[in-house]
C-alpha cells in the first residue's frame, strides 16, 4: 500500500483550490490563468514545477491542448482524490476523511480513504 498521508503545502493548497474553482465559466484554469489569480507572485516555471508535485500526488491531471484565443493551451483539472482531499463542497458527502493540520499551518496530512478501511 501507498504512503497514506498527502502532505500539501500552503501555495498546493491555493493552487488546487484556484484549480477546483476554474474560471468564472465553469472552464478549467490553464497555467497563464492560475498565475494571474495567486496571492504570490512567482515564476511560470516554478509553476509548472509545483504542478507536476500535484499530478505525481494524484490530485491533479493535465488536459488535452485546448484552443483559447490565438494559442493552444493546457488545463489542468482535480481528480477526483484531489477533490476529496480539499474537502467536500457540498454536505451530502457521506465519506470521512480525516485531515489535520500542523501547528505552523504549513501543511495539511490528509488520511485516504484506503488507509481507513
Amino acid at each position: 500500500m501507498s504512503n497514506p498521508y498527502l502532505r500539501l503545502t500552503k501555495k498546493q493548497h491555493e493552487l488546487m483550490s484556484i484549480i477546483i474553482r476554474k474560471n468564472e465559466d465553469g472552464t478549467a484554469v490553464d497555467l497563464d490563468q492560475i498565475l494571474a489569480k495567486l496571492s504570490y507572485v512567482t515564476t511560470k516555471q516554478s509553476l509548472q514545477f509545483s504542478i507536476r508535485a500535484l499530478i505525481a500526488k494524484g490530485l491533479i491531471v493535465k488536459q488535452e491542448l485546448e484552443k483559447r484565443g490565438s494559442h493552444a493551451r493546457r488545463t489542468v483539472v482535480a481528480t477526483e482524490l484531489g477533490l476529496k482531499v480539499m474537502g467536500p463542497r457540498d454536505s451530502a458527502s457521506s465519506k470521512t476523511y480525516i485531515v489535520s493540520v500542523e501547528e505552523d499551518e504549513l501543511s495539511r496530512d490528509v488520511v485516504t480513504e484506503e488507509f481507513i478501511r
